[in-house]
């Protein structure tokens, strides 16, 4: 089988300030459904890079944080139109389908093999 082809675009993200107060971020909400976004730590060694998620339409967000905790970015990530909108991934990946389920955090980062 051939490798597939790469290909290549530019993205015009839109780049939004946000809140911040003593406890941290404020209202961090999802662009398209208005609901909180889940926010992840995918980096431990980067706390100032997190990742935000739409538990309605499963959108992302990246977030950043100056260092110095005095101001905050969101950009939304587009999607790139792999499954149009589908949340199943194929088997030959070695991922179960996740339709309807939930995993854990710590569940999601291991392939579910039957």
């Amino acid at each position: 089988m051939p490798p597939p082809s790469i290909n290549k675009a530019r993205l015009a993200l839109e780049i939004v300030p946000v809140s911040l107060s003593a406890e941290g971020l404020n209202n961090l909400l999802c662009t398209q459904c208005l609901v909180p976004l889940g926010v992840h730590q995918p980096d431990e060694a980067a706390p100032y890079r997190l990742l935000g998620t739409c538990p309605s339409c499963h959108g992302w967000t990246l977030v950043e944080i100056a260092r110095d905790g005095s101001q905050a970015r969101t950009a939304v990530l587009p999607s790139l139109g792999v499954d149009a909108g589908r949340p199943e991934f194929p088997d030959r990946y070695g991922f179960a389908s996740t339709s309807g389920t939930a995993r854990s955090q710590a569940d999601s980062r291991r392939p579910v093999r039957p």
